[in-house]
């Protein structure tokens, strides 16, 4: 009876475990719709986020576009709506 016990609670013990790994794995690969990385020139001098001077080793890519940001705060505002702070980024421009 106990190993009976013991058995069943090891199950949903490893059971609990799988599934919160995979929900997390899930929501990794959710967050790689907007990747940091830097394969070319950005397209920006100024912080979409906060019109501060950008920080050249932290950028984005969205749409095919680089965009840099001044620090890691701004990346992760930025991943979280990357369209607000593109449009703001493009009125930006055109007042130029």
């Amino acid at each position: 009876m106990r190993f009976t016990l013991l058995f069943v609670m090891a199950a949903f013990l490893t059971v609990g475990i799988s599934s919160s790994s995979f929900a997390q794995e899930k929501k990794d690969t959710k967050k790689e719709t907007v990747t940091s990385t830097k394969p070319g020139k950005p397209i920006n001098t100024i912080c979409p986020v906060t019109d501060e001077e950008v920080d050249g080793d932290i950028t984005v890519v969205y749409e095919g576009k680089t965009v840099a940001l001044c620090c890691k705060s701004c990346l992760k505002k930025f991943n979280k709506n990357p369209e607000k702070y593109m449009k703001k980024l493009n009125e930006n421009k055109s007042k130029e």
